[in-house]
């Protein structure tokens, strides 16, 4: 017999999810992915919980990595926006980890690559955290999708935003390319900030 079930996630540390209010009485909670391994980690997930004064959980969803791979050392957020019921309140939020592959064989060409980053933490443009710097593809074939990641943080180190940007036409085998991004924040004024990025063949 062929067993089918997926295997079991990989080692990663996850923060309990931060979760802010949206406009639209929505809440929208975050949770930062971080690889203490060696490899890379592909296809990170998690499920988000939330439960009442009750103790029981009345909504979860799944959330997803800002990015396909994260690289060793790396630190990526993922994101679930709940649209609560009038009257619900949320008392505590639960986590469960559901996939986490490691790499551990060399990347096909079908399968995305991690750019070189080159940038400060930025600064306040506009009330906005603003990073400008250079991305490089490592890869000896170009990318004709690629994105810059920026998640941003308070004094605490706790994520309290993030935006995903896309290169325009992707990036070619081995070149550099500039780029500036910036984010909001859902809690407070950001200390720093962080970037990543990634290309797709």
């Amino acid at each position: 017999a062929t067993n089918l079930a997926p295997p079991p996630p990989a080692p990663l540390e996850l923060s309990q999810p931060a979760c802010y209010p949206t406009g639209s009485a929505g809440l929208y909670c975050l949770v930062l992915a971080h690889n203490s391994n060696p490899l890379p980690l592909d296809g990170v997930s998690a499920r988000i919980i939330l439960a009442g004064s009750d103790g029981l959980p009345f909504a979860g969803q799944t959330a997803y990595a800002a990015l396909d791979l994260i690289p060793p050392g790396g630190e990526v957020p993922l994101a679930a926006l709940f649209a609560l019921q009038p009257g619900q309140q949320v008392a505590a939020t639960g986590l469960e980890l559901q996939s986490a592959i490691l790499v551990t064989e060399p990347l096909s060409d079908t399968h995305s690559v991690v750019l070189d980053v080159s940038a400060p933490s930025g600064a306040v443009v506009d009330g906005r955290w603003t990073v400008t710097g250079n991305v490089r593809n490592p890869a000896a074939s170009p990318l004709p999708e690629a994105w810059v990641l920026l998640s941003v943080f308070n004094a605490a180190g706790q994520l309290t935003g993030f935006r995903t940007q896309a290169l325009w036409n992707g990036i070619g085998a081995g070149e550099t390319r500039q780029f500036t991004t910036s984010s909001d924040s859902f809690s407070g004024p950001v200390d720093h900030g962080l970037v990543l990025a990634e290309g797709r063949p």
